[in-house]
């Protein structure tokens, strides 16, 4: 397979996961079940006067793109697995009163 056609089947994949998490709600449930291989933990936080809630999970590169990809000519430098381990996270901006 080519540079290419990875990369259309990737596009389309990650569009068709979009899709689905912006569906309706059911839908996106099943989706992030799918996708997440740890729960979602949510801590609050308060940060220069608004208050937020943080949230992080981990997902699965495999969910997305499935068991297909094949990776050639790759070097890992000593110490570098943990930084491939993705985050989601975001907060929100609600101001403190």
């Amino acid at each position: 397979m080519c540079a290419r056609e990875i990369e259309r089947r990737m596009r389309r994949t990650v569009s068709e996961w979009r899709s689905r998490l912006t569906c309706d709600i059911a839908e996106a449930r099943q989706a992030f079940r799918e996708l997440l291989t740890t729960q979602i933990q949510f801590t609050p936080f308060i940060k220069r006067g608004y208050r937020g809630i943080r949230f992080e999970g981990r997902w699965g590169l495999e969910a997305v793109f499935g068991s297909e990809i094949l990776v050639t000519k790759m070097a890992s430098p000593t110490g570098t697995v943990k930084r491939w381990q993705l985050r989601v996270s975001g907060f929100s901006d609600l101001k403190v009163a």
